[in-house]
């Protein structure tokens, strides 16, 4: 379990591409695809070092698994503390590693934590749309960009300094019929931490095992327009998934995500008249810089 918990940790530290400091990026460096990757570690990566995303498909259902760098559970090891170097170096040079070994790798199979933890994912009924045509991240805007064969694109980016990650839905130019909002309203995929069942590899960061943390069951709060999760972690400490979106036209959908660490996570309205992601010019501002 902690090794695939561990992986997690990558999501938030994903690096677009290495570019040339003066050098800008071409349309020829973006990652382009006609579909969607079918596991985590192959999802479109986004994030701003704080919050991180990837986006995939599982199953029927297009997912964004959603992570934040500092969800830790960090209870002592038993005996940590009497890992030295100089002790080590001395159970070296008796020949008896094997007592190194019982205090700094033994541990981990019989402990739950210290671990890395995940957060939560979102999942879209992608089959609304149809097929997925064109599966595109620019990396010069850190943007990505979905084509359905229905004529409906779906944009997604974490703001470069904020903590806080966008969707949108909207209709192209050549769609007839308004978006329907509730194709895109998302469910909140949550870790599983109190069910007795182990999960399959279903990539989403949050492996078999979590059980053995011993949580609390989180709490879910719904609206006509939000989902927020409280999860209680180790030693009274916990965090929050937000998520909200809004119509702002009949032809798009806006929303946002955010993930908060022992303190009650936050997002600002999305006006109702709003006109383009927010937070947009300020995000490709940042990577204009970079």
């Amino acid at each position: 379990m902690k090794y695939k918990l561990f992986r997690s940790c990558l999501l938030v530290f994903t690096v677009l591409y290495s570019v040339v400091i003066s050098a800008q990026p071409k349309v020829s460096d973006n990652l382009q695809f006609d579909s969607l990757a079918t596991r985590w570690d192959e999802g479109m990566p986004l994030g701003n070092g704080w919050l991180g995303e990837l986006i995939w498909k599982k199953e029927d259902k297009l997912r964004i698994s959603l992570d934040r760098v500092d969800l830790w559970d960090d209870r002592p090891m038993p005996k940590i503390g009497q890992l030295k170097f100089k002790w080590v170096v001395s159970q070296v040079n008796k020949g008896q590693y094997d007592t190194v070994q019982k205090i700094g790798d033994a541990p981990y199979d019989n402990n739950p934590a210290p671990t890395k933890i995940p957060a939560a994912a979102l999942e879209f009924n992608k089959n609304a749309f149809g097929k997925v045509i064109s599966n595109v991240l620019d990396i010069k805007k850190a943007l990505s960009t979905i084509k359905f064969e229905n004529g409906v694109v779906m944009y997604n980016y974490v703001h470069a300094t904020d903590h806080v990650g966008y969707f949108s839905f909207e209709n192209s130019s050549n769609s007839r019929s308004p978006i329907n909002v509730n194709d895109c309203i998302p469910q909140l995929m949550i870790p599983d931490y109190n069910s007795s069942e182990k999960n399959a590899d279903d990539n989403s960061h949050g492996g078999e095992g979590l059980q053995t943390l011993g949580y609390k069951k989180g709490t879910i709060t719904k609206t006509t327009n939000s989902i927020r999760y409280h999860q209680p972690t180790w030693n009274g400490n916990y965090y929050e998934v937000l998520v909200q979106w809004q119509k702002v036209s009949p032809n798009e959908v806006i929303g946002s995500w955010t993930i908060s660490n022992n303190k009650k996570a936050f997002l600002s309205p999305i006006k109702e008249d709003a006109r383009e992601l927010p937070g947009w010019q300020s995000h490709i501002n940042w990577w204009y810089h970079f």
